[in-house]
This record gives C-alpha cells, structure tokens and sequence, in this order.
C-alpha cells in the first residue's frame, strides 16, 4: 500500500509503508459536512472526534486514545444545532478567545499591557496557530491551562482543581498540569503558612486522569500505540531521525519547521526561567519534552509544531522581547507567511501537524 505520508515542496512524495491506509485512518469513512465552507475543516483528528460524539467509544478501534470532554461537548452543542462539526468550530474558536483573555492577564501581570497585547498577536500569527481555529483540541486545552494558572495565581484552589481536571480530560497531557499548579500550592502554602486544606481539590487532576484510564479499561495509552504505530523512545532519537532524513533526500519543509521548533521552543526554557516565576518553566519543559518520548517511525516529530502551542509562557516572553521592532519586524515576516501556507496545505488534506 503506498500512502502519501510526506510531501516535498514540489508536490507529494510518496513513500511505502507495511500498513494499510484503514489501518493509520480508519475514520476514514466518516461522512463529509455538507456544507462546502464547514467541510474544508473536516481534516484528520477532526473525523475522530465527531466519530466520538456522534457513536461514544469502542474497544480496538482507535477512539479511546482521545479523551473524552472535546466530544462530550461537541455533542452536547452539536444536538441543538443539528451539526457536529459547526458546534465543534464554534467550542474551538469560543475558548480560544476565552484563553486569550487568560493569557492576556497572566502577561500583563508581570511584563505589563503592550507586551501582552504583543503576545497574542504572536501567538495568532504563529505558523500553526490555525489549528486553534479548527475542530481540534488546542483551543480548549490552551484555555484551561491558561485559566488554571490565573486561578491558581489569586489562590482560588477549587476552580484550580476543577480547570485542572478538565484539562486532563481534554488531553492526555493534563495530567501534567498537576506538577506547576502543585508547585504554585506548596509555595503559597509554605511562604504564607497557610492550611493545605484549601489545596485539596488539586487530586482531582488526577482523579480525572484515573477516571478515564478506568473507563477505558486502560486501553487509553495502548491504543495510540497499536492504531498509529507509535513506541516509546528517548528524544534523541525522532531528531536525529529528522535531521538524516534531509540527508537522505527525504526531507521536507514541516519536518524541517518542527526540528527547529524543538530546538529553539527548548532552548526559550533558558529566558522562561529567568525572567518568569518557577511554575512557568515546569509548564513549558513537560509540554515541550513530552511528545519526544513518543515516535512514529514514518513521521518522527509528527505534530510538535501543533504540541508546542501549549507551551504559552514563550509567547509571553516574545511578547517582551517584541518592544524590539527587528523582533517584532521578525515575527511578522516570517510567522504570517508560514501560518497562511500551513493553513492552506492543512484545507487541502496535507499533513501538517
């Protein structure tokens, strides 16, 4: 079976692979929206996630590697407009101007207001920002992280918990979110002398985490592992894979942009860590860090473009650094070229992230 699993700037380049197309998309049988203008959305992860909400979850088909509050909502909203994929637009576009309201806050805090506004406009110029726009799950994820910090940061414990545990249910990663919003806890708790009590409901992190895996039987891990042939290996090893691929003539322009991503978002943990308090470098490392432990040998740093964006405290200080106008000159030049040729490849079924 030949699938088009890579592209050269000059058009498609296709590459052999042991596996049937059913196999790596097995949506593939989804119904199209038919409205023209929505259906242009309807790309890739999308598929599954109206697949969960319009038919729930099934054993061996690939649905349990996807949690559950992105479907959950996108058929509660789909049901009263009578369309899955517009109500799962409308979730995305809604909390990604939630989010951006968060982050806006959390910037202007501690960098002030032009630097905040800096922020946003970077982070919606970034190449892979449309992905906020589509029916994926950066959108809400990035509004509770954003929105867990914020409470956190004003000791409201319970909302923390509560955003905390939704954004586990929304991405795997989540669960995450325990290690810098339990720093944020114990830092209040020992510099105030406060009760820990008020903390408690931080354990619904991974209360919710738990929740899923036993719902799934814990087939939520093993499932991305058998439906997308994914294995587990240490982070070397995806970017060395990347970096011979060039050499081997198999290079190409998103797999370049991801290597670069991996190497300048880890090398921005350096100014994160000293210009924001120590919960901003705990958020950034685990979400840069975590998807290069995880390798499909056809895509080796497949999606980090897309991961990245959850990685907010680099926009915030871009937003700082952008007061310079060659950065800022810097951003634009390079970041709204990119975004509108990725959003383009992206509408015309190429893999992007």
């Amino acid at each position: 079976m030949v699938l088009p699993l890579k592209e050269s700037l000059r058009g498609f380049r296709y590459i052999k692979t042991v596996y049937a197309a059913k196999d790596v998309f097995p949506y593939v049988g989804v119904q199209s929206d038919p409205c023209p203008p929505l259906a242009l959305w309807q790309r890739y992860d999308t598929n599954w996630y109206l697949t969960i909400a319009q038919n729930g979850y099934h054993a061996n088909d690939g649905t349990m590697a996807f949690f559950p509050l992105y479907p959950l909502l996108i058929w509660f909203l789909g049901s009263i407009l009578s369309s899955d994929l517009l109500a799962a637009l409308l979730i995305s576009n809604f909390t990604l101007f939630l989010g951006m309201y968060f982050l806006f806050a959390l910037t202007d805090d501690i960098f002030g207001q032009p630097a905040a506004e800096r922020a946003l406009i970077y982070l919606l110029i970034f190449p892979t920002s449309f992905f906020f726009f589509a029916a994926y799950t950066e959108a809400p994820f990035f509004l509770c992280a954003t929105a867990a910090f914020y409470a956190a940061h004003h000791h409201r414990w319970g909302l923390t918990g509560f955003l905390g545990a939704l954004a586990t249910l929304t991405r795997m990663q989540g669960i995450l979110l325990i290690i810098p919003l339990g720093y944020v806890c114990f830092r209040d708790v020992w510099q105030k002398k406060r009760s820990i009590q008020p903390a408690l409901p931080l354990l619904l992190i991974p209360l919710a985490f738990l929740s899923f895996q036993i719902f799934t039987g814990g087939k939520s891990a093993t499932s991305l592992d058998l439906h997308w042939h994914a294995r587990t290996a240490m982070p070397w090893e995806s970017i060395w894979l990347v970096i011979r691929s060039f050499f081997d003539g198999n290079g190409n322009l998103i797999a370049g942009f991801n290597l670069i991503g991996v190497v300048s978002f880890l090398l921005m943990c350096i100014p994160i860590s000293k210009n924001l308090p120590l919960e901003y470098s705990l958020h950034a490392i685990r979400i840069l860090l975590i998807p290069l432990f995880r390798i499909i040998e056809n895509e080796p740093l497949v999606s980090y473009g897309r991961y990245a964006l959850a990685a907010f405290p680099v926009f915030m200080i871009w937003g700082r650094w952008g007061k310079n106008p060659w950065i800022n000159r810097l951003f634009f030049y390079f970041g709204l070229p990119l975004t509108l040729y990725f959003c383009a490849k992206f509408l015309l079924w190429s893999w992007v992230g």
